[in-house]
């Protein structure tokens, strides 16, 4: 079942993909989504970008391929929290059920406002920078078994 949203938003923020260079998204036109896979220059080595458009806005989540498992749950939740403090835009999430952590930034257009591309920017990107901030520390916690608070320090 289709999804409603808002095409001239939607091809917007395609549109700066495309200056971007991004050749490789996948636009689901019948939900509103714009999935790519966007490369870090740290241990993370990359998450997957997934642009949900709706009526009045849109929600970028930024979301790495490893997640917490029962083990780390505690510690990368930790982190999470950790981390929000520090943070005026956006916010790291985690699914407590099946450990999947995200970072998530997002804009309220309205039914008529169409923000420009440097706006588009920064929603798109945030999650990008922030992963390549924080991508090894969240390694460190998920992976490695360290502690957050220290980590985070």
């Amino acid at each position: 079942m289709a999804r409603e949203y808002r095409k001239e938003l939607f091809d917007r923020i395609c549109e700066y993909c495309d200056q971007q260079g991004w050749k490789s998204r996948k636009a689901d036109t019948e939900h509103g989504v714009i999935t790519l896979r966007m490369s870090l220059d740290n241990k993370l080595k990359g998450i997957d970008l997934r642009i949900w458009v709706s009526e009045t806005g849109f929600a970028t989540y930024g979301i790495p391929p490893i997640a917490a498992d029962k083990d780390s749950i505690g510690a990368v939740s930790e982190f999470v929290i950790l981390a929000n403090e520090a943070l005026i835009y956006g916010n790291f999430e985690i699914n407590t059920n099946d450990g999947e952590v995200l970072f998530r930034s997002s804009m309220i257009c309205g039914e008529k406002f169409l923000p420009p591309l440097d706006l588009v920017e920064a929603v798109v990107d945030l999650p990008i920078f922030m992963w390549q901030k924080y991508g090894n520390q969240y390694l460190d916690v998920v992976v490695g078994g360290k502690d957050p608070a220290k980590v985070m320090a």
